[in-house]
């Protein structure tokens, strides 16, 4: 009975095919406004993703530049620049080298107090070895080995620096970026290169004779 109305009823296969071509038509548009939705939305969310990316760097860049132009300002100190200066110019056992580097001490750690995102200060002579830090534990410490100590003898400008990649400290286990700049004393001899560190560590580095500008920089995880 179905099968002779369905073949004596034209109006019902009419009606039944136009259904089924409506169905299929509606879901082929459906499907393409929700893949076409679909992709909208993850380009908004990759829009919104760089937007949000280009703001953090943007706000990491003046964070490094404040970073920087701190370092700067700590090698400039005259203070720190003089007895800098005379604790690579006289040897340990001179009278005067225990209360200057008493002096340079309390003057780094003195900075580090009023700039939190400073972790350490440190002086190197000539020859890398840390003959000051804010930390006692690494004076002493000899840092030829390090990049940044290399790279911290190519700056021959008050203003030059070098900033180390960030890296994992081995002491804290935290993200550290160093800085690497020279320090001048009044004569424009070159006596140490000051690092510093964000969320991090700061360094410094070196001393060199009037006549060959010399200044370095290392990190203390050995990079």
């Amino acid at each position: 009975m179905l099968k002779r109305f369905w073949t004596q009823s034209l109006m019902a296969r009419l009606v039944i095919y136009f259904l089924l071509l409506s169905i299929a038509t509606v879901s082929v548009v459906a499907y393409i406004a929700f893949v076409q939705a679909r992709e909208a939305l993850k380009e908004s969310v990759f829009e919104r993703l760089d937007a949000v990316a280009t703001l953090k760097a943007n706000e990491l860049n003046v964070w490094v530049n404040d970073q920087v132009r701190d370092v700067v300002f700590i090698a400039q100190i005259p203070a720190i620049s003089t007895d800098g200066y005379i604790l690579t110019s006289i040897p340990r056992t001179s009278p005067t080298y225990p209360a200057t580097a008493r002096s340079l001490r309390a003057n780094l750690r003195q900075t580090l107090v009023h700039r939190p995102d400073v972790q350490e200060l440190l002086l190197l002579n000539l020859d890398g070895t840390v003959i000051m830090s804010s930390n006692d534990e690494h004076t002493g410490t000899n840092l030829a080995h390090t990049r940044p100590y290399h790279e911290g003898m190519n700056l021959l400008f008050v203003s030059s620096s070098y900033v180390e990649n960030i890296s994992i400290s081995p002491e804290t286990n935290k993200p550290v970026m160093s800085v690497v700049v020279p320090v001048f004393n009044t004569y424009g001899q070159t006596l140490w290169t000051t690092g510093c560190s964000p969320v991090c560590r700061t360094s410094q580095s070196d001393y060199s004779g009037p006549h060959r500008p010399g200044r370095k920089w290392r990190d203390l995880s050995g990079k």
